[in-house]
């Protein structure tokens, strides 16, 4: 597990490492620009061209000190500088200047950027963490034209352009790219993380105040964990799980996470359905109920509600008849739509939500498109309207809240989930851990990690447009091993590396 750290709390650490550890800012500026090239360095070829690109602020700084010391090197390179020289912040004109004693090439200008057609690298430190809002006029320019050029793309901290949790309009798309001490939002959101290309974090000495807390963590598939079974247990003691859901034409959604809900452990698993002798039931480790049915025929340990569930004036006294009052419960799909007159009659902390972006929407009153532009927001919006309970904004890089406002995104998963039934599949996942007395934190987790890891082994072996709901179950039979090259590479980031300077 990585931490993610806002811009005001890597201001803080800067600010902490440089007065309370007494390490001067020059020093870390020095550090980070050598970092940088130190990754680079093995990408290049000596008959490389490569123009550095640079703003008058600290990420200007360390472009500065790449370009010093690429100088040294013997490469040949040229140095373009976006603003004016009475702009430079105070350690960037440092640097400035002792690049100027190279006698390398510089120019500062705001006019149109014209990138010569033979540049092999470009190194991007235009803009970092520091960027209040959306590029626009000629600095929007300078990032079209490092789009529209041939060349590779070394970007300083984070791809210029990228905002904290908001879905970039313009931003520099990296081949690589080098933060500093920690993750930043724009590495691990989607669509901005997309943007960054193999991602290291470089270690150049800068420390967080004592007792600091990250309000984000990005969870990779290392972090993912199952309880170890001992010897002398038996099915109950992995709990029984009830499924409330499956309306006529609609059984497969809750047979999809019954079985998930096995596969991932639940000692027994028992669906109320309308049409309860469905095909769909087929196999002979769902038990089966009807609606009528008796809804305490055993002690449940959790509940799913609303896979398959539909939109109908009947489900109230259903869900009623079901007394969640006192277990955890986890709401998906259709579930969804009963949930506002309900969950804070729930127990505080042990009830989860799962909406898709469209399912976001509709419970916050927004487009599908609005909650996409900015995912993060839109996931906080939820906490504030679903007070106690635990929220799993699905998508590219799902993100999990905590009703304390602690917030995991996913590595895991790609476009092969992207199909009917694979929510389905999460929520038996999910709820088959949460019927094993696991917490709804690590239930989240595990379950969404699981799901997503599912996905990644598939398109090591197939194509990614024809993976099926069944194929997500098919995989939880197979042990997950962590480490080496037996985890596929993480589609888009391409993985994050830790880089000791």
């Amino acid at each position: 597990m990585k931490h993610v750290l806002f811009p005001g709390e890597m201001a803080a650490a800067d600010h902490y490492t440089i007065r309370d550890l007494g390490v001067p800012g020059i020093e870390l500026m020095a550090r980070a620009g050598s970092a940088c090239v130190d990754i680079l360095h093995p990408r290049l070829q000596k008959s490389d061209s490569i123009v550095v690109i640079a703003g008058t602020g600290n990420n200007g700084g360390d472009a500065f000190v790449m370009a010093t010391l690429l100088k040294k090197m013997g490469y040949q390179l040229s140095v373009l500088v976006f603003g004016s020289e009475s702009k430079l912040k105070p350690d960037a004109r440092t640097f400035y200047n002792a690049y100027r004693k190279t006698g390398g090439q510089l120019e500062f200008s705001t006019e149109e950027l014209v990138l010569d057609l033979e540049t092999r690298w470009i190194v991007d430190g235009l803009f970092g963490t520091g960027l209040n809002g959306t590029v626009r006029g000629p600095a929007a320019q300078w990032i079209n034209a490092i789009n529209s050029s041939d060349a590779n793309v070394f970007s300083i901290d984070i791809p210029s352009g990228l905002l904290p949790g908001a879905n970039p309009k313009l931003g520099v798309q990296a081949d690589v790219c080098v933060t500093f001490h920690a993750l930043k939002p724009a590495h691990v959101l989607s669509p901005g993380c997309f943007r960054c290309g193999d991602l290291f974090i470089a270690n150049i000495g800068i420390s967080s105040p004592p007792h600091f807390q990250p309000a984000i963590h990005y969870l990779e598939p290392s972090d993912f964990s199952m309880p170890v079974r001992e010897p002398d247990t038996h099915k109950g003691s992995f709990g029984t799980l009830a499924v409330l859901g499956g309306a006529k034409g609609m059984e497969g959604a809750s047979a999809l996470a019954g079985l998930a809900a096995l596969r991932m452990g639940a000692g027994k698993v028992r669906i109320y359905s309308e049409n309860p002798n469905s095909p769909k039931f087929s196999t002979a480790a769902l038990m089966v109920e009807s609606w009528q049915g008796d809804f305490s025929k055993e002690p449940y340990h959790a509940w799913i509600v609303g896979p398959g569930m539909s939109k109908r004036e009947d489900i109230h006294s259903l869900i009623a008849k079901a007394n969640l009052a006192d277990k955890p419960s986890l709401w998906d799909a259709d579930g969804l739509n009963y949930l506002d007159p309900i969950f804070k009659h729930l127990p505080h902390g042990s009830w989860i939500m799962t909406p898709h972006p469209g399912e976001a929407a509709r419970l916050l009153a927004m487009t599908s498109g609005e909650v996409q532009q900015d995912r993060l927001a839109a996931l906080k919006k939820l906490g504030e309207k679903y007070r106690g309970g635990w929220i799993l904004l699905k998508g590219a890089r799902s993100m999990i809240l905590s009703p304390a406002g602690e917030i995991w995104v996913i590595a895991t998963g790609n476009p092969s989930l992207a199909v009917a039934g694979s929510g389905d599949v999460l929520a038996g996942m999910i709820g088959g851990l949460l019927s094993q007395g696991i917490s709804c934190r690590d239930a989240l987790i595990n379950g969404a990690l699981r799901h997503g890891l599912a996905a990644e082994n598939w398109v090591a072996k197939h194509a990614d447009y024809a993976m099926i709901p069944e194929d997500i179950i098919e995989d939880l039979k197979n042990p997950v091993q962590v480490g080496g090259t037996s985890v596929p590479t993480i589609l888009g980031s391409r993985g994050v590396a830790d880089f000791e300077k």
